[in-house]
C-alpha cells in the first residue's frame, strides 16, 4: 500500500516493512526519525523529529511595541528572533537539509523556566513559533496542528 502523505519529513500509512526501512535509512543518515501506528492499527507513520534549543523567549507582553500608528516588534523580540534564526540555521546544517517543511507540523514545546517566579504559559508559545516562522523553519505557523506545552523549572547543578 503506498502513503497516503510523502515528503522528505512524513510518511503516513505505510506497511511494517516500509516502516523500518524508512526509520533506519533516515537514522543512518543522521535524521531523528520516529515510528508512530496509524489510525488504521495495521499501518504506520513515521515523522522526522528536530530538537531546536532557543533561549529564554520574552512575553507576549513585552514582545510587540504599540505606537499610536504601529505595532513592531521590541528590541527583546527582535534579538530573540535573532537567536533562533542561529540556531534553526545550525540545526538544519546539522541535520543536512535546508528546505521549510511543507506540511502540517507538531511542536512539543517545553519551557525552561529561568526562575521562580510564577508565570502565565499561555505567554510564551505566540512569540516562539512566531521567531521559528521568521527562521523559515515552516512557511505559516497555521501549519502547527499540535502544540503540547509544558513548563518546567530548570535543575542547577549544585
Amino acid at each position: 500500500m503506498s502513503a497516503d502523505f510523502k515528503t522528505p519529513f512524513r510518511y503516513t500509512g505505510i506497511n511494517s516493512e516500509e516502516a523500518g526501512f524508512l526509520t533506519h535509512h533516515y537514522q543512518q543518515r543522521g535524521y531523528r526519525m520516529r515510528k508512530y501506528l496509524n489510525e488504521d492499527v495495521r499501518l504506520w507513520d513515521v515523522a522526522m523529529s528536530m530538537r531546536i534549543e532557543l533561549p529564554f523567549p520574552p512575553s507576549v507582553n513585552h514582545y510587540w511595541v504599540r505606537t499610536a500608528r504601529r505595532v513592531y516588534l521590541s528590541e527583546a523580540a527582535k534579538r530573540f528572533s535573532r537567536l533562533t534564526a542561529a540556531a534553526v540555521a545550525e540545526v538544519q546544517r546539522q541535520y543536512g537539509h535546508r528546505r521549510s517543511f511543507p506540511g502540517d507540523v507538531s511542536v512539543a514545546l517545553t519551557l525552561y523556566l529561568p526562575d521562580k517566579r510564577v508565570r502565565d504559559v499561555d505567554n510564551y508559545p505566540k512569540g516562539v513559533l512566531d521567531a521559528l516562522t521568521s527562521a523559515g523553519i515552516w512557511a505559516d505557523d497555521a501549519q502547527v496542528r499540535s502544540m503540547p506545552f509544558q513548563n518546567k523549572t530548570r535543575l542547577t547543578q549544585s
